[in-house]
């Protein structure tokens, strides 16, 4: 994780203290994730860690705090355009909550293998996001 943080940093000890700050605060998305993996391989229902729909629901809880936090942070940043930030909430919305909420019901409807993979693709995406849209508010809160 240190080789992770050093990368994004680039030797920007302020941009350093923010990624570990963040992996902080992602260590509590993933460690859920960590017992229920941890807790089906010891049941032997290796399958109900494809098939369970708090894959999405994590998901949808990411892509909310991205906004949230976005938009916060618009508001402290003054060189960012309304038509942008409209944008990227659209975005945020239309690809991530909505997809997210869509698989949630249907792998509570009626689970199958396709939408379990679906909804974990969804998932490292989402975590992907965390990063990298934090990163971004980072070097927009930053510019001068």
């Amino acid at each position: 994780m240190n080789r992770f943080i050093s990368n994004i940093a680039k030797g920007d000890k302020t941009k350093a203290i923010f990624v570990e700050r963040l992996v902080s605060s992602w260590y509590f998305i993933i460690l859920p994730f960590a017992i229920l993996i941890a807790i089906k391989i010891y049941s032997a229902s290796t399958l109900d860690i494809i098939l369970a729909s708090d894959w999405s629901i994590a998901s949808f809880i990411i892509y909310g705090q991205l906004i949230s936090q976005i938009t916060a942070n618009s508001i402290s940043i003054k060189h960012i355009m309304d038509h942008g930030l409209e944008y990227y909430i659209t975005k945020r919305i239309a690809f991530g909550l909505t997809s997210n909420i869509v698989v949630y019901i249907l792998i509570s409807l009626k689970p199958n293998i396709y939408l379990g993979l679906i909804q974990l693709m969804l998932f490292v995406f989402a975590n992907i996001r965390y990063f990298s849209d934090n990163i971004a508010i980072y070097a927009l809160k930053n510019q001068s």
